[in-house]
C-alpha cells in the first residue's frame, strides 16, 4: 500500500512511477485544480480588460493618478499597482522556479506600500537619468512597477 502525500501532483507522480494506478480522487483533484486555475486566469483577464484603460497606462498617467486629490484617481493608482503585484505573486506561487521576485505573501504589504515602492522607483530612475525623463514618463507603468518590485523584493541567490 502506498502512502499518499499532501501534494496531489507528487502523489500522482509517485503512484505512476511505482506502477500503481493513481486513485481516481487524486486524478480528479488535479484536474479540478488545473481547471480552477485556468478559470481564475480567464476571469482575471476579462475583468482587467473591461476595467483597464484602452491603452497601456504610462508612468506619468499612473503617477498623476497617485498624486491626484481625486479619490477615484487614487483608487486607480492603488488598484493598478496592487493588480500588478497580485499577478506577479500568483506567478511566483504557481511557477516558483522562474520567479525573479520573491513577493511577501504573509503578511502581504498594504496597497500604500506597494504604491510607494513604485513611485520611489520611478523618481529614482528619473533622478539617476535626468536626460531620460521623457522616456521614463512615457514608458508603460507595468514595466516600471515590475522593475520596482524586483528591486524591493529580490529572490535570494541560489547557494547563498
Amino acid at each position: 500500500m502506498h502512502r499518499r502525500g499532501l501534494d496531489v501532483d507528487r502523489g500522482l507522480v509517485h503512484a505512476t512511477q511505482h506502477g500503481c494506478a493513481p486513485d481516481a480522487d487524486i486524478a480528479g483533484a488535479v484536474h479540478q485544480v488545473n481547471a480552477m486555475t485556468r478559470t481564475i486566469a480567464i476571469v482575471a483577464i476579462v475583468l482587467a480588460s473591461t476595467l483597464a484603460p484602452a491603452h497601456a497606462l504610462t508612468s506619468r498617467e499612473w503617477q498623476d493618478a497617485c498624486e491626484s486629490p481625486d479619490l477615484g484617481q487614487q483608487a486607480l493608482c492603488a488598484t493598478y499597482a496592487a493588480g500588478v503585484f497580485d499577478a506577479m505573486m500568483f506567478l511566483q506561487v504557481t511557477e516558483p522556479r522562474t520567479a525573479t521576485t520573491c513577493y511577501p505573501t504573509a503578511p502581504q504589504p498594504p496597497a500604500a506600500q506597494i504604491v510607494d515602492v513604485g513611485i520611489r522607483h520611478i523618481r529614482k530612475a528619473i533622478a539617476e537619468f535626468p536626460d531620460q525623463r521623457d522616456f521614463f514618463r512615457q514608458t508603460p507603468v507595468v514595466s516600471l512597477l515590475l522593475s520596482a518590485f524586483k528591486a524591493a523584493w529580490p529572490c535570494p541567490s541560489p547557494g547563498r
